[in-house]
């Protein structure tokens, strides 16, 4: 993730409860303000609209995301730390649907960060932005759905195996990659918008 997009992440994250409740035309219950680990609830359905920190869905009986559009992440490193990633810049752990039941993305249309799917996912849905890289190596996802930008790489190849998807559909990278998908090496693509744009 970008330099520019984090500071306007933490811009929203230092909102008041009043001013994110009007941002998103949700009620203040509907706002995770820190991370949600779904198995330390009783929870079947997420109760969020809106989850500022990192969202966990591992392990627990949730089977459904309900209501939730927005995911924006729990920052891992940052440009201060003694540990560096490439470029410096920040990393953000968004969701993980790994070892759940749940099977659908639903309404999610944002996450700021990673995204760990689990094998019942099929399609990205109404997914539209991942602030990450993409690993769909291993996965049973078939199609994108409606993502438009992923802030990162698309890895759909290892050397080993090669996912399950059919087609890009409209999905840019951020980042120049050469993709490999189904043993053919695609066009290069590249996304050239400001993805600080993709903030809401």
């Amino acid at each position: 993730m970008n330099i520019k997009l984090d500071e306007k992440i933490e811009k929203v994250k230092d909102m008041s409860i009043d001013e994110l409740c009007k941002k998103f035309n949700c009620k203040p219950e509907e706002i995770c303000v820190g991370d949600y680990i779904a198995k330390h609830t009783n929870d079947t359905v997420c109760p969020y609209k809106v989850i500022l920190g990192f969202a966990n869905f591992e392990g627990s009986n949730v089977k459904s995301l309900g209501d939730l559009e927005v995911v924006y992440g729990k920052k891992l490193i940052d440009k201060n730390s003694p540990i560096k990633t490439i470029h410096h810049n920040p990393i953000y752990l968004g969701i993980t649907i790994k070892n759940s039941k749940i099977r659908s993305l639903g309404n999610l249309k944002k996450v700021y960060g990673s995204i760990d799917l689990n094998q019942n996912i099929k399609s990205l849905g109404n997914l539209k932005f991942l602030g990450s890289n993409l690993y769909l190596v291993n996965s049973n996802v078939e199609d994108l759905g409606e993502v438009e930008i992923i802030d990162g790489i698309l890895n759909l190849e290892d050397d080993v195996t090669i996912c399950k998807l059919t087609s890009l559909g409209k999905a840019i990278s951020k980042q120049k990659v050469s993709v490999k998908l189904n043993g053919k090496t695609l066009s290069t693509i590249k996304n050239e918008c400001d993805v600080t744009q993709c903030v809401t």
